[in-house]
């Protein structure tokens, strides 16, 4: 069964950039191979204030004005693996599997990475190689935070620990509606 699925999307960027992602009606990234959830643009869903605490990040570093951008995405199920779901893990499992059994050796570039930055590489090369077979126009999954797992001590008594944001990988910018692109300067 596919259905249409709709986000809410915010991320944190500068307003020079907000600019020409307004004008050029796309988002510019750099490609890497360490992004999370493989190359593509990056949306905190229905987190304003994740995107807050990137855009100031990002701002620091630049010497720039924060803010946030808000755009509408819709896709068919089909088109967005969905790490959150049951489903969706056995999708990515599945295909490591594929691989393995293919004997396709990814090679990480450097030796001197810490396991956390090892498995950043893997997962990017991983899941861009997934999208491609697949044709996913996205991914998200919810990372946990393991730097700072109590940051709400009384939740923990409840089972539930802090999160870095349910994160949507974006890569192919068709499924943005850049009618509904708005701007929130950061202050």
């Amino acid at each position: 069964m596919h259905y249409n699925r709709s986000f809410h999307c915010f991320h944190g960027t500068t307003t020079n950039r907000f600019e020409d992602i307004y004008e050029d009606r796309k988002f510019v990234y750099n490609q890497r191979k360490n992004h999370w959830l493989g190359n593509g643009i990056y949306f905190f869903l229905d987190d304003r204030e994740k995107a807050e605490w990137w855009a100031k990040t990002i701002s620091r570093r630049e010497k720039a004005v924060p803010c946030i951008v808000y755009i509408n995405g819709n896709a068919a199920s089909n088109e967005v693996l969905d790490l959150n779901t049951e489903s969706g893990q056995g999708i990515l499992q599945g295909f490591i599997e594929f691989l393995k059994a293919q004997k396709v050796a990814i090679k990480v570039p450097e030796t001197n990475l810490s396991k956390d930055e090892q498995e950043h590489y893997f997962r990017c090369i991983v899941m861009d190689l997934l999208a491609i077979e697949k044709g996913y126009k996205a991914s998200c999954y919810l990372f946990p935070n393991s730097s700072k797992p109590y940051m709400f001590d009384d939740l923990m008594s409840y089972g539930i620990m802090n999160n870095k944001g349910n994160q949507l990988c974006v890569y192919d910018q068709s499924i943005l509606d850049f009618n509904s692109l708005e701007k929130s300067v950061v202050r």
